[in-house]
C-alpha cells in the first residue's frame, strides 16, 4: 500500500467535485453525494468549498440538460430540467445555508440549548421548514403542467403493466383485486400520497445524514494529519451523541402533529395533513436519537461489556426488520426519548458534574 498526497488544495477541490458528480448520477449515490462536499468543507474551508458547490452544480446541471434534451418532448423536456435544477439547488444550496449558519441570526436571543450545539438542529430543522415553504408554488406548477403529467401518466401505466405481468394468477377473484391495487391510477396517488407525507422528512435526513458523515470523516482525516487535533477533540467531545437531549417543550408539537396525523390517517385532511406527517417522521426521529443517547449513557453507567453492547445493538436491528414487531419498536424508541421529560435517567451525570 501506497499513500499519495495532495500537494494541491486546489487538486483536493477538483477530486472532492468530481466524487459529488460520479455520485450523483448513480442510482444509489444520489443519497451520498453531498459526503464528499461536506468532507472537503472540513477540510478546506468555505472558500473552497463554495467554489466546489457551484462546479458541482454546473458540471451535473449541464450533464442532465444533455440528456434531457434528447427526448423528443420539447415541453417536458423544459419541466423535467427545470425539476433536475430545482432539486440540485435545493440540495446543494441547502447544504451551504447549513454551513453559513444562516439561521443564527434569528434564534441568538432564544433559548435553545440543543441548537446551539455544533450538530446545528435547529439550522436544519428551519431549512427543512423553508424548503417545504419554498416548494409549495413549484409543486403547484408541475401539477398543473399538461405536458410533465402526460407524460408521469406514460411512466405509471408502463410500471403497471409491468407490475401485472410479474404478478399474475389464475384465481379470478384475486385477479381483480390485483388489478386494482396495481393499475397506473392506484399506483399513482399511493406513491403522491407517500412523497408529500414524507418528502420535508426525506430533505431533513438527507442533509442531517450528509452533514454528520462528511463532518466525521473530515474530522478523521485532520486528526490524522494532526490539524487543529485540540479543537476537533472538544467537537467531537460536544457532538457526542450521549449529550443529545430535546427539550421539553418539543412535546406540545409532537403532540399536536401526532393528533393531526391520526385525524389525517382517519379521515383526511388534505394539506395539513402532509405536514403533520413530516413534522411527526421529524420529531419521532430527534427523540429516537434522544433515546440513543439514553441508552449509550446507561451501558456506560452499568458499565455493560463492548461485546454485550454490539448483541443488544444487533438483536435491535433484527427487531426492526421483524413484521409486526417492528411496529412496536419504532413506537418504543422515540418513546424512551419522549418518557425523559418526566424520568430523568441521565440525573447521575449531572451530579457528576
Amino acid at each position: 500500500m501506497f499513500h499519495v498526497k495532495i500537494n494541491s488544495v486546489w487538486t483536493e477541490m477538483i477530486l472532492f467535485s468530481i466524487a459529488s458528480i460520479f455520485l450523483y448520477q448513480t442510482s444509489i449515490g444520489i443519497f451520498f453525494f453531498l459526503i464528499p462536499l461536506q468532507i472537503l468543507y472540513r477540510r478546506r474551508g468555505n472558500q473552497l468549498f463554495n467554489y466546489s458547490l457551484l462546479l458541482t452544480f454546473l458540471v451535473i446541471a449541464l450533464i442532465k440538460t444533455i440528456r434531457i434534451s434528447r427526448l423528443d418532448n420539447a415541453g417536458f423536456t423544459f419541466s423535467l430540467v427545470l425539476l433536475e435544477i430545482l432539486v440540485l439547488i435545493s440540495l446543494l444550496g441547502g447544504l451551504f445555508l447549513l454551513n453559513a449558519n444562516i439561521f443564527e441570526h434569528f434564534t441568538g436571543n432564544l433559548d435553545l440549548d440543543l441548537f446551539r450545539r455544533k450538530d446545528n438542529f435547529f439550522d436544519l430543522l428551519s431549512l427543512s421548514i423553508l424548503f417545504g415553504i419554498v416548494s409549495i408554488p413549484f409543486i403547484l406548477y408541475f401539477g398543473n403542467n399538461t405536458a410533465f403529467n402526460d407524460y408521469m401518466n406514460l411512466v405509471f401505466k408502463s410500471l403497471s403493466d409491468y407490475l401485472k405481468t410479474m404478478f399474475t394468477t389464475k384465481d379470478t377473484e384475486n385477479l381483480a383485486i390485483l388489478n386494482k391495487f396495481l393499475s397506473a391510477e392506484t399506483l399513482k396517488e399511493t406513491t403522491n400520497r407517500i412523497f408529500f407525507r414524507t418528502f420535508i422528512f426525506d430533505y431533513f435526513i438527507l442533509l442531517g445524514f450528509s452533514r454528520w458523515i462528511g463532518n466525521a470523516i473530515g474530522r478523521k482525516n485532520l486528526q490524522r494529519e494532526s490539524i487543529e487535533k485540540s479543537r476537533l477533540d472538544v467537537e467531537k467531545t460536544e457532538s457526542s451523541i450521549i449529550s443529545f437531549k430535546v427539550p421539553e417543550y418539543y412535546l406540545w408539537p409532537l403532540i399536536v402533529s401526532l393528533a393531526l396525523t391520526l385525524i389525517d390517517y382517519i379521515r383526511g385532511l388534505g394539506v395539513i395533513g402532509y405536514v403533520s406527517w413530516n413534522a411527526t417522521l421529524i420529531l419521532a426521529l430527534l427523540y429516537g436519537i434522544n433515546a440513543l443517547g439514553i441508552i449509550r449513557y446507561l451501558f456506560g453507567y452499568f458499565r455493560v461489556s463492548r461485546g454485550l453492547q454490539l448483541l443488544l445493538y444487533f438483536m435491535l436491528i433484527i427487531l426492526l426488520f421483524t413484521p409486526k414487531i417492528n411496529i412496536i419498536v419504532l413506537i418504543a424508541i422515540p418513546g424512551l426519548g419522549v418518557s425523559e421529560i418526566w424520568i430523568k435517567y441521565r440525573e447521575f451525570e449531572r451530579r457528576d458534574e
